[in-house]
């Protein structure tokens, strides 16, 4: 294998694949290195037990840009999602149920079961989404945006207004703001605290629900879906890719060091001694593993390590992976046979109060 290249990558989780197979597709000679024997990093599939292959990380998609599907040709090499339909299926302790369809009328049909009022706010609702999601969707595309350009998205009253929204209000004021019903707030508000360590009425979390909203599925914005062979299925098709364009990708290489030579990175070493040099490395580790450990801290400011050091990245999520004898049998829609109530997601939450209690346990 050659040591010299225009660009390594550190790690083969999606975002590192995606980058390499960019670069690769524009005729740069490319380097990939996993620390694990198996590529992925977190969108991987694992067979635990025998029998189980299981995403064992992330699990369901969303965010993976229509866009990347396309470029990188994708489909062809085994990307198959399903979406979630129904999206979710909240079954509450009085036996009722509440059931989000990607058919918006049989939607509607649901929440009317709990507020006639609350159909009209679900548009409403809906109509604040998509005006954030257009404001914010250009910045995807380009690198992080500065204040400048975040205010000519967001300009005027009415921008303002969406910033703030977005920017400074819990997701249950959010949803106090549309709805009416608390089976309706319910399911609505977990968005807002899955993956972050905060509670349903914690100022900020609106903006954990948008993320959870700007990517699509099938064309239905902010759906979700099982990807077929699960997630390892999306880094398998994204290394395809790379390869096909020529890119290296070298697993049970662990990355000691990020060489740094005259203000620059310059290569890696790996944990065996290996070097290997490039023009430029991508790191697809967390800030702090990037910063703090392969790159000394002698290379670097002192305010970007101080700041580095500061970021918050305490975790709040458990996953548990079952094998279960049978489907679920719920109370509010019995039976063991595959139903609606089993093939999208499932939320257990009756109220946002219920959900607050849990964040403060």
């Amino acid at each position: 294998m050659a040591d010299r290249y225009d660009a390594i990558v550190v790690g083969s989780g999606h975002n590192g694949l995606i980058a390499a197979g960019y670069l690769a597709k524009a005729g740069k000679r490319v380097l990939v290195v996993e620390r694990r024997s198996i590529i992925g990093g977190a969108t991987v599939t694992e067979e635990p037990w025998p029998g189980y292959r299981l995403s064992t990380c992330s699990y369901v998609c969303n965010l993976l840009l229509p866009e990347v599907v396309t470029d990188l040709d994708l489909v062809r090499h085994g990307y198959e999602i399903r979406p979630f339909d129904p999206q979710y299926f909240v079954p509450f302790p009085d036996g009722r149920s509440f059931m989000s369809s990607l058919d918006g009328a049989k939607t509607r049909q649901e929440i009317a079961k709990f507020s006639v009022r609350d159909v009209g706010a679900y548009d409403a609702y809906w109509d604040m989404w998509d005006r954030i999601v257009a404001r914010m969707r250009p910045l995807l595309y380009r690198p992080a945006p500065s204040w400048a350009e975040i205010e000519r998205a967001f300009a005027g009253a009415a921008g303002e207004e969406d910033w703030r929204t977005l920017t400074r209000l819990s997701i249950a004021e959010v949803l106090d703001r549309f709805f009416e019903s608390e089976q309706i707030k319910a399911p609505l508000s977990t968005g807002g605290v899955i993956g972050v360590n905060a509670g349903p009425r914690t100022p900020g979390t609106t903006y954990v629900k948008y993320h959870h909203l700007i990517g699509s599925v099938g064309g239905h914005q902010g759906a979700w879906g099982y990807v077929r062979g699960g997630m390892g299925t999306i880094a398998d098709a994204l290394a395809t890719t790379c390869r096909l364009a020529g890119a290296a990708i070298l697993t049970d290489a662990e990355v000691a060091e990020i060489d740094v030579a005259d203000g620059a990175a310059r290569g890696v070493r790996l944990s065996d001694g290996r070097r290997f040099s490039a023009d430029l490395v991508l790191s697809g580790a967390d800030p702090q593993r990037t910063f703090l450990q392969m790159v000394e801290a002698r290379h670097l400011p002192t305010e970007l390590v101080d700041g580095v050091k500061r970021i918050k990245s305490k975790g709040s999520v458990v996953k548990v992976l079952l094998g279960l004898g049978e489907l679920p049998n719920f109370t509010a829609m019995p039976g063991t046979a595959v139903g609606p109530q089993h093939t999208g997601g499932i939320v257990i939450n009756p109220s946002v109060d219920y959900l607050e209690a849990a964040w403060d346990d």
